[in-house]
């Protein structure tokens, strides 16, 4: 399964914005591309392998062509830091807002059903 990673929200959007409205041939018929119309947004915390008390927030978007490509936007925003609050903390979260309001805006500005989650590859079974 391919997947196509963008890292700046801008280009992941134009992206969408270029497969929201076109067609792909799937077998002898047309399809949408972006496959149910559905564009998953949601925010993601991982541990830093440098201290157990800062996390880093990543926004990920994800939808799926209909040929099974899948397009994905995985954006760091910043890190939190467990028992301190604080400017970074807030700026980090406010970050991460903007960006998932970003994308969730412009997948309804297209007409797609803008839903949380992620859309992970299946691998193949051998």
């Amino acid at each position: 399964m391919t997947v196509v990673k963008f890292n700046q929200p801008e280009e992941f959007i134009e992206e969408l914005g270029k497969d929201a409205h076109a067609t792909s041939i799937v077998g002898d018929r047309a399809v949408m591309t972006i496959k149910d119309r559905i564009v998953r947004v949601t925010s993601q915390s991982k541990s830093s392998s440098l201290s157990p008390n800062i996390r880093y927030i990543i926004i990920l978007a994800t939808y799926e062509r209909a040929s099974g490509q899948i397009v994905r936007l995985e954006h760091f925003c910043g890190e939190t830091w467990a028992g301190v609050g604080g400017e970074v903390n807030e700026k980090t979260k406010e970050r991460a807002n903007e960006v998932g309001d970003l994308i969730r805006q412009a997948g309804a500005a297209q007409g797609l059903d803008v839903r949380a989650g992620v859309i992970e590859p299946v691998e193949a079974a051998a």
